[in-house]
């Protein structure tokens, strides 16, 4: 059902205090267990958002590197990538709501991936030249900074 979340306590002193009322809030820490899966995942939805646009532009040499790490990383190569979300928001189940977004931005000569899936916001960059600079001292949980490596 959207939006409800199935409970099954670890002890009764903890399901006790649940029908009790003296525990009213749990906290659900959701993070990918594969990054590099979810990275070359993300990297897949961008090249296919620079197809959509212009095919032949997809298939220059400027996205090479891109399409390896998302197709096939060599031992050793590593990419980047951000995610953003509110933990205190509610996950948006709405009926009009569009499940996912995507397009591309100009990064001072390089170009990143903006991807919308739900309430989740995430930013890879679609050219090895975008230097993520700094995006580790976003705060957590509302920003996670991941590098991963193949």
């Amino acid at each position: 059902m959207p939006g409800v979340i199935g409970l099954e306590p670890a002890t009764y002193e903890i399901e006790r205090a649940i029908l009790d009322r003296r525990i009213t809030q749990f906290r659900v820490i959701a993070e990918t267990r594969y990054p590099a899966l979810l990275c070359r995942m993300l990297l897949k939805i961008g090249i296919e958002t620079i197809a959509y646009a212009n095919v032949t532009d997809a298939l220059t040499e400027r996205y090479d590197a891109a399409r390896e790490f998302a197709r096939a990383p060599r031992k050793g190569n590593h990419w980047w990538f951000l995610y953003h979300g509110d933990p205190a928001a509610g996950f948006n189940t709405a009926v009009d709501t569009k499940p996912m977004s995507s397009d591309i931005l100009d990064c001072g000569g390089g170009e990143v991936a903006h991807i919308e899936i739900f309430d989740f916001v995430f930013f890879v960059p679609m050219t090895s030249n975008v230097i993520a600079d700094d995006l580790q001292s976003l705060p957590e949980p509302e920003f996670r900074y991941f590098v991963v490596t193949a």
